[in-house]
């Protein structure tokens, strides 16, 4: 539920500067919209790096399962 979050505070910081850059004398708070774009950004750049590691975390997994060290991949018994 994170990335949703920073999906809105990306939507809703560019909103609120188009508002303000319309009517810049009656609307304020330039700055928290500013703050909510780059904490949004920021918050999708972490949701990319985690998916990033995930998978990379996953593939590794998966291939530790399919061949465990030192499995023998021949069926004849060693002696």
């Amino acid at each position: 539920m994170y990335w949703v979050g920073s999906i809105l505070a990306l939507a809703l910081g560019y909103l609120a500067l188009r508002e303000i850059r319309h009517d810049p004398q009656r609307i304020n708070g330039k700055g928290m919209a500013k703050a909510g774009i780059l904490l949004g950004w920021l918050g999708v750049a972490t949701l990319f790096l985690a998916i990033i590691a995930g998978a990379y975390i996953w593939k590794n997994d998966q291939n530790h399962e399919t061949h465990p060290p030192g499995a023998s991949t021949s069926l004849a018994p060693s002696t």
